[in-house]
């Protein structure tokens, strides 16, 4: 078992990307061989933010809902 858990890899056309169990890190992201995202060794956990969806959550998306309907808020 690697520190990151399992790995899966997926692959749609020229694209491939290995995802981790521990945390749905994206270990690497390719497009035609060439690395979209900086990988991180097999053997390695993720450091910092390297390879972490940025998807916002159900809070966010509650705060974003009740934010819109009060006027005095300004989205930019």
């Amino acid at each position: 078992m690697y520190p990151s858990g399992a790995q899966f890899e997926i692959r749609h056309g020229e694209h491939r990307a290995t995802i981790v169990e521990v945390g749905a890190g994206i270990r690497e992201y390719a497009h035609a061989g060439v690395p979209v995202l900086e990988p991180y060794p097999l053997g390695a956990m993720c450091d910092g933010g390297h390879g972490v969806p940025l998807i916002p959550g159900p809070t966010a998306w509650r705060r974003a809902a009740t934010a819109s309907t009060v006027p005095s808020i300004s989205w930019r």
